[in-house]
């Protein structure tokens, strides 16, 4: 994954898909054509960092993907909403 974070949030995101190994940041002012190909050509070449990112799709799957996230987000705001 090759992040450019435009607003706050995606800083947080973009901190933690570095630190985790699987992707790289390209800082906004650098994000050139050429700057983005190479940060792409070089995460394709890393065999650790997609090593990392399989790794993480599984364990991902494993715990229901997307779906099993939405759901637990749901009940969380279900419970704030009611006060439980």
């Amino acid at each position: 994954m090759v992040v450019v974070p435009q607003i706050p949030e995606c800083k947080v995101v973009a901190r933690r898909v570095a630190a985790l190994g699987l992707g790289t940041v390209v800082p906004p002012a650098e994000a050139s054509g050429e700057r983005l190909r190479a940060a792409v050509t070089g995460l394709l070449a890393d065999d650790a960092a997609i090593d990392r990112v399989r790794r993480m799709r599984e364990r991902t799957w494993a715990a229901g993907g997307a779906t099993a996230a939405a759901e637990q987000v749901e009940k969380r705001l279900a419970g704030v909403q009611t006060g439980g």
